[in-house]
């Protein structure tokens, strides 16, 4: 949604770029930066600043070189911006396919990547300028990204991980995200700001276990479920007085079957049947 402030700005600019999108014109800025004196950094991210910075040097130029000006923009504009489709997949994501991509990005050399990065539409914004501004042409950059989503997809198919983690479980995620940290494998340069970000973090710290091998992985991921299986065991347990109840060795021989066939502890299943004929008694009376 544009503020008035925009909306004027846009009026500023030639007629031929007055339909750009907001990431098109991300992209002219970025070409006028290169033409001049480096603009300030910072107004890329700022659409009133960006808009007023084109208008301005387009303004300085007279009217035969402005002319060819813009016509250079549109030019290298489609030569140089995938088409939206292709990006669909990023823009669609979360926090950690833009945590994965920063690093990918990265470790081909591409970006440098900002520190502190907390999802929010300037770390989608950013992720995407990194893209459109690399420093190929049309085709090879369109091989990259095809590349980085077929390792996106590839990742995802190997995750065995974030089905045990209940991204609305409030205890879990924080003991996870703690758990990492202690095993030094927590994305120290993450700072999430709640609940959805922390589990997409996690899932990334996951994604990036450094290892050898993505067997190392499985085998750490193991311990880190055992664990969190411990720690509710024991505040469960905790919570619980010790019986002792009288039975046959019949019935403790029936009690252990309907355990077994349900995958429950022995107190498990006394507490379920015990619950269920105390609901239905309750019903009777």
């Amino acid at each position: 949604m544009l503020t008035n402030n925009h909306g004027n700005q846009i009026q500023a600019l030639p007629e031929k770029l007055r339909k750009l999108n907001p990431r098109q014109l991300r992209w002219v800025w970025h070409q006028v930066s290169l033409k001049t004196t480096p603009l300030k950094s910072v107004n890329i991210h700022d659409p009133v600043l960006r808009t007023q910075d084109i208008a301005l040097y387009l303004s300085g130029l007279d009217e035969d070189t402005q002319t060819k000006t813009i016509d250079e923009l549109l030019y290298s504009l489609e030569e140089g911006l995938l088409p939206e489709a292709e990006l669909d997949w990023i823009k669609h994501g979360n926090y950690r396919v833009l945590i994965y991509l920063r690093i990918e990005l990265y470790k081909l050399g591409l970006i440098t990547p900002p520190p502190n990065a907390i999802y929010s539409q300037l770390f989608l914004d950013g992720v995407i300028l990194a893209i459109d501004t690399l420093q190929q042409n049309y085709y090879e950059k369109l091989k990259t990204v095809l590349s980085l989503k077929e390792h996106w997809n590839l990742l995802l198919s190997s995750d065995n991980y974030s089905k045990w983690i209940n991204p609305r479980n409030e205890d879990q995620i924080a003991w996870s995200w703690e758990y990492l940290r202690d095993k030094q494998q927590q994305h120290s340069d993450l700072l999430p700001t709640n609940l959805e970000e922390k589990y997409q973090a996690i899932l990334s710290s996951l994604d990036y276990f450094s290892c050898d091998h993505i067997a190392e992985r499985k085998v750490f991921i193991d311990k880190m479920k055992r664990s969190w299986a411990q720690k509710k065991y024991r505040e469960t347990d905790k919570a619980k007085k010790q019986r002792s109840l009288p039975m046959s060795d019949e019935t403790k021989k029936q009690l252990d079957h309907i355990a077994l066939a349900n995958d429950e502890r022995i107190n498990e299943t006394l507490m379920r049947i015990i619950q269920k004929e105390f609901n239905q008694t309750k019903q009777r009376s």
